[in-house]
């Protein structure tokens, strides 16, 4: 099962529901979501769609750093049983913390966002979680811990700080749906996203970087980003331009992508196709929402 990482946002949200025909009818992902915003008409949406969704109870980023600041409609999720509660634990995290939490909750995971002590640990274990989400510079799951309940989440994505930064040489996202670690039964990532929470948006652009997820032949190899960026530079603005720059070097690159292998031929790809013969600029919003799309429906079809 595929676990992708996203904070919630509108963005985000609907690239989940927009892939939803595809990722439903592979029945393998489960979206953690941590609630950045009020979100949750989307969250509840993905709910009604039949989607199993771990949903952070305590927020590290955005409105609801504290549970009890959560929204209402999120917290009759938990109370309903349609969403699985999850606690991202300290090293403050103590082992009647984790009781009284599991003894909240019918369904209750559990992020290793930091390590709490052994004995935490160990009470993960006896309160028989759905799943125990591990970041990947965390601890790794103990002999005692099921592997079909452990979830390895690492950030593959080599986030710049500026656009202009990014090279075009494709990079390595993600292999561990090749079950090269075993004690794992279940993998995630952040997307083309990464780890990371900007508290607002990046302002007009100095350039626009369009992030691409594919696969670089069969199914049993690694998923790879490239990255397509703009070549008008040197002034903030053209944000229309800069884009239709971007996005006709993915779909010349595209082309490539789907000989090597079939499965890059995302439905999202047709939507790139249609903005790109049409010069339409959707904002980069959109954008950044049809590259997550893509990249969740690629994976989902390529570990089905």
């Amino acid at each position: 099962m595929y676990f992708p990482y996203l904070r919630g946002r509108k963005e985000e949200l609907l690239a989940v529901l927009e892939a939803a025909p595809v990722l439903r009818a592979h029945n393998n992902v489960v979206p953690i979501i941590e609630p950045v915003n009020n979100g949750s008409k989307r969250i509840s949406r993905l709910l009604d769609l039949g989607f199993e969704i771990c949903i952070i109870h305590n927020p590290s980023k955005g409105e609801f750093v504290h549970p009890a600041s959560l929204p209402a409609p999120i917290r009759e999720m938990f109370a309903k049983q349609r969403a699985i509660a999850t606690l991202r634990t300290t090293p403050n995290t103590t082992a009647d913390g984790i009781r009284s939490f599991a003894g909240r909750f019918s369904r209750v995971a559990f992020h290793i966002a930091a390590p709490p002590n052994a004995t935490a640990l160990r009470a993960i274990v006896e309160v028989n979680p759905t799943y125990v989400i591990f970041s990947d510079h965390s601890e790794h799951p103990s002999r005692d811990m099921p592997r079909d309940i452990c979830v390895r989440l690492d950030d593959g994505f080599r986030r710049q700080a500026k656009n202009q930064l990014y090279g075009t040489r494709p990079e390595e996202l993600t292999r561990f749906h090749l079950d090269e670690d075993r004690r794992f039964g279940h993998f995630g990532d952040y997307s083309i996203v990464g780890n990371h929470y900007p508290k607002k948006g990046g302002g007009q652009p100095w350039s626009v970087a369009l992030h691409h997820v594919f696969q670089n032949g069969a199914r049993k190899s690694p998923l790879i980003v490239r990255h397509f960026v703009s070549d008008t530079g040197g002034f903030a603005g053209a944000a229309a331009q800069k884009t239709l720059e971007a996005l006709r070097k993915l779909i010349t690159f595209q082309r490539t992508a789907e000989l090597l292998s079939s499965d890059n031929a995302t439905p999202t790809i047709s939507k790139y196709v249609e903005l790109d013969a049409t010069s339409h600029f959707p904002g980069l919003g959109m954008m950044k929402r049809l590259a997550i799309r893509h990249h969740l429906e690629l994976t989902s079809t390529v570990i089905q």
